[in-house]
């Protein structure tokens, strides 16, 4: 049995891959601001953090092309990079995300209306890992702000476990 997909869904689900891949730019905006202050280890967090948007953005890209639909890539804006310190910049990350989910929520919810339920159902397997992700960052975002200004050895707790799966990626090991 083949399976079509609205052009009103294929269309949706560009706007996801657009977002998802503009996130994954303005996230490494931001690693570079903390590299910038020296903070190599916020640095590593958020090219993992990058580099899962981009793997999420192309899953969603490869199930458009699998459905025959057409891929329209997205000019990507300008990043902010000037954040004052560590806090906001983690901070706006998790900002980032929470107006990601909802979008991709709302999106949902429009394929929803077609009811075209396998559409749905890849969409919300894709949210439960990003949901991991949210918590993820919330984590770092909340003991960054119990540590303070201090995060040296916060910094280098980070770089010791975010550094290894960038190396893997980039096929150091």
């Amino acid at each position: 049995m083949e399976i079509i997909i609205s052009k009103e869904s294929i269309h949706a689900l560009n706007e996801i891959m657009h977002e998802l891949y503009i996130e994954s730019y303005k996230i490494k905006g931001i690693g570079c601001a903390l590299y910038s202050m020296g903070l190599k280890g916020f640095n590593s967090f958020t090219k993992n953090e990058s580099h899962e948007r981009w793997k999420y953005g192309s899953k969603v890209k490869k199930y458009i092309l699998n459905f025959g639909g057409r891929v329209i890539l997205p000019m990507i804006p300008e990043s902010e990079t000037k954040y004052p310190n560590a806090l906001d910049a983690v901070t706006m990350i998790q900002t980032m995300d929470r107006g990601l989910l909802e979008f991709i929520n709302q999106k949902t919810k429009e394929i929803a209306e077609k009811k075209e339920w396998v559409v749905v159902d890849y969409i919300g397997e894709i949210c439960e890992d990003m949901i991991k992700e949210f918590n993820e960052v919330s984590a770092v975002v909340e003991k960054t702000k119990m540590i303070g200004p201090d995060l040296v050895g916060y910094d280098i707790f980070l770089y010791e476990h975010y550094q290894p799966m960038s190396d893997k990626r980039i096929g150091k090991y």
